[in-house]
């Protein structure tokens, strides 16, 4: 072979090479025609978690849903919170939303307690096969029949629903309230196949989970909840963090991080006495404004214990309010939301009512039993000399 056919071969060989560089290049850069690429952010944690970030960016007004996307949980973020599906619970929407983000993810939680009923035949019922190519692609869906994600409002119609549903119901309320950006938890557990959904908003920087009941509950609280609280103890492994954004008609969703326990345990509330203090005050502040007849009596703060009463007082009520876990469950970004919580717990008995219009004097006390709060509501009547 010739010095100058060895030249020509080498140069081809060289512009080839060229053109698919170029081809990859090109490639690799509109493949994901229709999506926004941003950079990359990490979650910021006290522990040496190293955190993992991709980007899913979707628009899409409902239409372009795939037909898997009930049986996927980051397809059914896109298609269960699609413009199109948010304005359908609207109405909803509208009826819960408060003054701040906290009264409203206060009032979803509430409402979703009362009006929503766990699916435990749904959740029963076997996973379907998801069948994934090489390169990643989903082939095909064998199975899941009755384990379908539901739509917010089919959510609403139903009256009940399991994980995936109760989160996409509520961020889809938190979305259509505009507070963007909202967040959605996929979870794993270490002691069990399990998985688990569940929403989120952040709040000064901190994260905090509304999972199907009262209370929304920090991250430290949230795995306490799992590890501590349950029958069935399960102890958190990492979660899957999605940031969803609302702009206008467009849904934007990013994975922007893999959490560890580490990073759930570090974020736990220490609730002191200060916060006793605060919250008995607080709560017999409202009592007062809704109840102009009743002035605090310091004397009758212990009557509940005493066999007879202060001189100068007549007659005597106690109510007592004892929530379990609620020493963990408390933190003070949603400290009013609790106390008007305690405030209608008292409230919604006729009989307390009665007895709050029927006396003059009122004094509370709020107690810690180790993990259980305690709320003494003392009446009596101050006779006039």
């Amino acid at each position: 072979m010739s010095k100058d056919t060895s030249k020509i071969k080498l140069i081809a060989g060289l512009f080839i090479l060229l053109i698919l560089l170029s081809f990859n290049a090109w490639y690799f850069t509109t493949r994901t025609k229709g999506e926004t690429k941003e950079p990359l952010s990490t979650l910021t944690s006290t522990s040496t978690t190293t955190t993992t970030t991709a980007i899913e960016t979707t628009s899409l007004s409902g239409s372009t849903c795939p037909g898997t996307w009930r049986y996927i949980f980051k397809e059914a973020l896109k298609c269960g919170l699609s413009s199109n599906e948010l304005t359908k619970i609207s109405y909803l929407a509208i009826e819960l939303k408060g003054q701040t983000v906290q009264e409203s993810a206060w009032n979803i939680l509430e409402w979703l307690q009362n009006n929503i009923e766990y699916d435990n035949y749904k959740a029963s019922l076997p996973a379907p096969i998801i069948q994934i190519s090489e390169n990643g692609t989903i082939i095909g869906i064998t199975g899941g029949e009755g384990t379908e994600i539901q739509t917010p409002y089919e959510t609403i119609k139903k009256g009940k629903g399991i994980c995936t549903d109760y989160t996409i119901l509520t961020l889809a309320l938190l979305l259509e309230m505009d507070y963007s950006p909202v967040y959605a938890f996929e979870i794993n557990f270490e002691n069990s196949s399990t998985k688990h959904t569940t929403a989120a908003i952040k709040i000064d920087g901190e994260y905090f989970l509304l999972d199907q009941n009262l209370p929304p509950m920090d991250l430290g609280t949230y795995y306490n909840k799992w590890a501590l609280y349950r029958k069935e103890k399960l102890l958190i492994s990492n979660a899957t963090v999605y940031e969803i954004q609302k702009s206008g008609e467009n849904l934007t969703i990013k994975i922007i991080g893999i959490m560890l326990a580490e990073d759930f345990k570090n974020k736990n509330y220490d609730f002191t006495s200060a916060d006793l203090a605060v919250m008995a005050n607080d709560l017999m502040e409202l009592f007062l404004e809704n109840y102009p007849n009743l002035s605090r009596g310091f004397y009758i703060s212990d009557i509940d214990k005493k066999v007879h009463l202060p001189y100068g007082y007549a007659n005597r009520s106690t109510w007592k309010l004892e929530l379990p876990d609620f020493i963990d469950y408390y933190t003070p970004t949603f400290h009013t939301e609790f106390v008007e919580y305690f405030y209608r717990r008292f409230t919604e008995n006729p009989k307390v009512v009665k007895d709050l219009s029927k006396f003059n004097r009122l004094w509370i006390r709020v107690e810690r039993d180790q993990n259980t709060l305690r709320i003494v509501l003392n009446l009596t009547e101050r006779i006039e000399s």
